[in-house]
């Protein structure tokens, strides 16, 4: 996460994330979900970055139970509420406080990785900064170990880019109005949606360029698995036969 966006999770999100995402976000149990299914290794040592409230680590955690996950976000707010949502695993999670530039990895628990994970947090970077960091999240893999990520993406066509908007925006006036007894209209939430998405530096890349970058950094079988309008879930393999970077 960018200094920008975790300022604005520590204002905006904290006590109200899990309402917020599924009420306003556009399918995000289904990413989530695609990020379970898509685990093709054993994670006994599991990374996750910008963690946030547990979210996807709890599913992690109930969905294979001889994991552990090492959890890094950069919000302490969030990442409190986390602590005490995952409390009953116990040993199993271990959260460490930092933005994912300035991360001790040489001193984070578990390494290395046998499965990196990511939800909705990396659309926040720099685009020059992927292919440093693809690089980066490969060496704390172990050989044939796996990197998945859940995010917002960008289409290079800007009316498709609108279209995708203009559905996420449309559902969640749907949800929102209907789960909080309210009567916000589209062309509030439209103006809700897009200081939002300016006051937490949203980014989003585009897949082929992930994908690129990925392929760049050495990964293995780089692929988008799942796709839902703006909403995608990537990742690659990291060599079996390679020798270890992270020792």
């Amino acid at each position: 996460m960018t200094t920008k966006s975790i300022e604005a999770y520590k204002k905006l999100r904290p006590d109200d994330y899990d309402q917020f995402i599924q009420l306003a976000g556009i399918n995000h149990s289904g990413a989530l979900e695609a990020v379970c299914e898509m685990v093709r290794v054993k994670p006994v040592s599991s990374l996750e970055l910008g963690v946030g409230t547990g979210l996807l680590t709890q599913r992690l955690l109930e969905r294979f139970p001889n994991a552990r996950v090492t959890g890094v976000d950069g919000s302490s707010e969030m990442l409190a509420i986390g602590k005490r949502k995952l409390a009953a695993f116990g040993k199993r999670f271990t959260p460490i406080v930092s933005s994912f530039e300035g991360c001790d990895w040489n001193r984070a628990a578990g390494r290395p990785y046998d499965l990196i994970v990511s939800s909705f947090a990396l659309h926040h970077m720099d685009h020059a900064g992927y292919p440093d960091f693809f690089t980066g999240m490969l060496r704390l893999l172990r050989p044939g170990g796996q990197l998945l990520v859940a995010d917002l993406v960008r289409t290079p066509h800007e009316n498709l880019w609108r279209h995708y908007l203009d559905i996420w925006v449309s559902a969640r006036v749907r949800q929102t109005n209907k789960a909080l007894g309210l009567n916000q209209t589209k062309e509030e939430v439209w103006k809700e949606h897009e200081r939002n998405m300016a006051e937490e530096g949203d980014n989003p890349a585009a897949v082929p360029d992930l994908l690129s970058w990925l392929g760049q950094a050495g990964y293995k079988e780089v692929e988008e698995h799942w796709r839902y309008y703006c909403i995608a879930v990537y990742g690659g393999l990291k060599d079996a036969a390679a020798a270890s970077l992270s020792r």
